[in-house]
């Protein structure tokens, strides 16, 4: 009913230990007040057994700030964009054309999308489509970013590492 486990990524190594983190999206969830706004829920490596995971034992919930966002369509790991050997994270908000940022550390909780470190906007698109981490392709010594908006445009974005 809430599209848990629609869209499903590695969050990469946000906390050093070498283990992969897990993201799972449930983009028509609600959290209080706002209605099928979208949760993407983030575990940490070594946290999650076989067989079916309980969402309500996730270290951290990303929460929309307004109703039917479709949080969590399009997430995944940013690879190190800010040169701290974290991965950092990115999490879709496609109602409303827009792709967080989330830098490691992440803190354990509930976290609004508006206390992203950055807000990216793929060409106003209205789906984030799949997201990811090509390396670093500009040499800088930082991951970029690639997201594929493919609504209307068919397009792939890529944003240099490095974001303010």
């Amino acid at each position: 009913a809430d599209a848990a486990g629609a869209d499903v990524a590695g969050g990469g190594d946000l906390d050093g230990d070498g283990l992969a983190e897990l993201l799972i999206g449930a983009r028509t969830s609600s959290a209080g007040p706002r209605t099928r706004g979208g949760i993407a829920y983030l575990f940490y490596g070594g946290t999650v057994a076989s067989g079916s995971v309980d969402l309500g034992t996730a270290a951290t919930r990303f929460l929309a700030t307004t109703t039917n966002a479709s949080v969590g369509d399009g997430l995944g790991t940013a690879g190190d964009v800010d040169g701290d050997g974290l991965d950092d994270l990115l999490i879709g908000d496609p109602s409303n054309s827009e792709l967080h940022l989330f830098r490691a550390p992440v803190a354990a909780g509930d976290l609004s999308l508006g206390s992203s470190d950055a807000a990216l906007w793929p060409w106003g698109e209205t789906s984030a489509g799949q997201v990811g981490h090509p390396g670093d392709q500009d040499g800088d010594g930082l991951d970029d970013i690639v997201v594929a908006a493919p609504d209307s445009l068919g397009r792939v974005w890529v944003s240099a590492g490095g974001i303010d």
